[in-house]
């Protein structure tokens, strides 16, 4: 869900992983049912502890089934993705490894079985969103081809299939907006707000995957400019998860075409969230008071954006480890103080 490093959030690609590494319809087994919504809930929450035992109780209970796997993995990537730290590849890839193998598996048995085809579209989509966000973008084209194939599978198999409207919104949005410059042409149809659709329409039942469609549909109207929309979205996400950085993180991005104010009250709000974590790095105190800074930039209050910068670059002579992750964002603060603090 943080999901990932912001700025592939306007990746194409990007979208069309997330949009297959969704988990489908409800499992016909209750206690497998339930467990995923535990444990989904629980990771949603930013509690990756519990999430994590409950997922291993599912791994263990039900070892037959890739979903354990799989979100014993995701679980790893969004901890990383949240917390700043550093990935544990070789675990994540060795339990996407065997989700796959024991997909392959299973297909063996019964090709045209919904579920089997369904672990192979989502094993093979969480092997190519972790490749995005490592880089390896070749190995990710490949595995998210595969994760296409299969996924249409699960659609022939049965056209039914709940999830097609978040995974099918998603790429005619993200596929439409792509190619805006050649809307002029007769034969190249603008379908963006058809996509928009689409993933509204998935949000209208309960399913697992309603986190992500909230977080798609967001950046969607972001792209639209219907900030309005956004906020609600986002605030409506709150109350399901009140504890979610995810969706606090995009609240506060959102406040800013709104009202600055409220949006640096969430950045706060967010700094406090990531204070409570234990053995936390403080690589998210850079990055939150960065944009604070520059959203009192954008007030003209020069005053607080010289005295941020200050408290970002103290911490930068604290923690030299940092400027290895940060070294970038530590040039632009330096750039954003000298550019105040005789004013």
């Amino acid at each position: 869900m943080q999901v990932i490093g912001r700025s592939a959030l306007y990746s194409l690609f990007f979208y069309l992983i997330l949009a297959f590494a969704v988990i489908a319809q409800s499992y016909p087994n209750k206690q497998v049912d339930s467990l995923l919504w535990k444990g989904i809930s629980e990771a949603l929450d930013m509690n990756y502890a519990e999430s994590k035992k409950t997922f291993l109780l599912l791994d263990k209970n039900y070892p037959g089934l890739p979903f354990g796997k799989i979100n014993l993995a995701a679980i790893e990537i969004t901890k990383s993705e949240d917390l700043y730290i550093d990935w544990n590849e070789d675990y994540i890839d060795s339990l996407l490894d065997l989700a796959t193998e024991q997909s392959d598996s299973l297909l063996e048995l019964n090709e045209d079985d919904l579920w089997y085809n369904y672990f192979k579209a989502l094993s093979e989509g969480f092997l190519g969103y972790f490749n995005i966000v490592t880089k390896s973008y070749l190995a990710a084209y490949s595995h998210g081809l595969e994760s296409v194939y299969y996924f249409n599978r699960c659609l022939e198999i049965d056209s039914a299939f709940a999830e097609s409207y978040l995974a099918g919104g998603n790429l005619v949005y993200w596929k439409s907006a792509k190619s805006e410059f050649l809307h002029w042409l007769p034969f190249v149809e603008d379908q963006r707000e058809l996509g928009i659709k689409y993933v509204e329409k998935s949000l209208e039942t309960k399913t697992y995957n309603r986190s992500i469609g909230m977080y798609s549909l967001f950046w969607m109207y972001i792209d639209q400019k219907r900030y309005d929309d956004a906020l609600s979205l986002m605030e409506r996400a709150l109350t399901l998860h009140p504890n979610s950085r995810v969706f606090k993180w995009e609240l506060a991005y959102v406040y800013k075409f709104i009202d600055m104010r409220k949006s640096i009250r969430q950045y706060n709000e967010l700094l406090e969230s990531y204070e409570k974590v234990e053995n936390w790095n403080r690589v998210t105190e850079v990055i939150i008071k960065h944009k604070i800074a520059l959203l009192y930039e954008e007030l003209d209050e020069f005053d607080k954006v010289v005295d941020i910068c200050g408290e970002i670059l103290k911490l930068q002579v604290e923690k030299p480890e940092f400027n290895d992750k940060l070294q970038e964002r530590f040039t632009r603060v330096k750039d954003l103080l000298e550019k105040y603090k005789d004013k």
